[in-house]
């Protein structure tokens, strides 16, 4: 068996069974390369389908706090970032998500922001950047104020009244 020595790079351009037409790709330290089977198509829209989860009446009322869930769902490939902005402030907020998960052939993620009563009052946007995002702009989610987002149901079963309670979902197409 072979030993390689030095560089990959200075492999390929010595390779005799290397791409002799010229092109290649160069990757600094750090890049990930996803390599696609040829077998392996992806014709319909792979970028991130958004689903959004609003504070609950509970969650305000009772902690003074309210959170802001984004769920990200039938991407691909899994690199994704995501952040967090008040709506016309271009500081990026303190917030927390949770691993990249593999569902299938395609990708989902979860972050949150919890917004201290302050800030309640304000629009936050979920920001995320995903290269098979529509036209490669980062796609910009839009949560109502806290305040204005919240809605109170009369419900005459008490079953649905805990779910639609604790938590108030809206998906995204």
């Amino acid at each position: 068996m072979a030993q390689m020595s030095g560089k990959a790079s200075d492999f390929c351009r010595s390779c005799e069974h290397c791409d002799s037409s010229g092109w290649s790709k160069v990757f600094a330290e750090g890049t990930k390369l996803i390599v696609v089977p040829a077998d392996k198509s992806f014709n319909a829209d792979i970028s991130p389908k958004p689903t959004i989860f609003l504070p609950s009446s509970a969650e305000t009322n009772l902690h003074k706090t309210g959170t802001y869930l984004c769920l990200l769902e039938k991407f691909f490939p899994d690199v994704i970032r995501v952040y967090w902005k008040e709506k016309d402030s271009n500081t990026i907020l303190d917030s927390q998500e949770g691993e990249t998960l593999k569902t299938n052939d395609t990708y989902m993620k979860f972050s949150w922001l919890t917004v201290p009563e302050g800030s309640m009052g304000k629009e936050h946007r979920c920001i995320v950047k995903h290269e098979n995002n529509k036209g490669g702009a980062d796609q910009e989610i839009f949560f109502p104020s806290i305040k204005k987002g919240m809605c109170i149901y009369t419900l005459k079963y008490s079953f649905l009244e805990n779910v639609f309670e604790n938590t108030q979902s809206f998906s995204i197409m």
